[in-house]
């Protein structure tokens, strides 16, 4: 293959690339102002909500969320909740608990006695 050949595939991949990054930002902006805020919105989550579940934990930096999702409950109003698990002072995972976050404060499941009424009071 010459120089030229390589050139013009390259050339052809950013181009390809590009584009696709265009595209995606058009998709972006192109949202609903509604959207786009929720989409910010649910973005803060690893900002802010995140680092005020790690501080409860012996070893913050090693917590695992999964199944994070935003709503809203008649109790707590806008929440986030999922499930988080983090090592314990023995270096191993707990397993994964229920967390329901918001303007509140934190909830966690097993450590709150409010915890299942707001569980269930949750809206997606």
């Amino acid at each position: 293959m010459s120089k030229t050949t390589k050139k013009q595939g390259l050339s052809g991949n950013i181009l390809l690339i590009v584009g696709l990054l265009l595209g995606l930002s058009g998709i972006f902006f192109a949202l609903k102002p509604e959207a786009s805020s929720k989409l910010l919105h649910q973005a803060n989550f690893k900002l802010t909500v995140s680092s005020k579940v790690r501080e409860h934990f012996k070893d913050p930096e090693s917590a695992k969320f999964r199944d994070i999702k935003y709503g809203s409950s008649w109790i707590d109003g806008d929440v986030y909740y999922g499930e988080v698990s983090a090592k314990n002072s023995f270096g191993a995972y707990v397993g994964y608990k229920k967390f329901i976050f918001s303007d509140k404060g934190l909830l966690l499941e097993g450590t709150d006695i409010e915890f299942d009424k707001s569980w269930l009071s949750i809206k997606d």
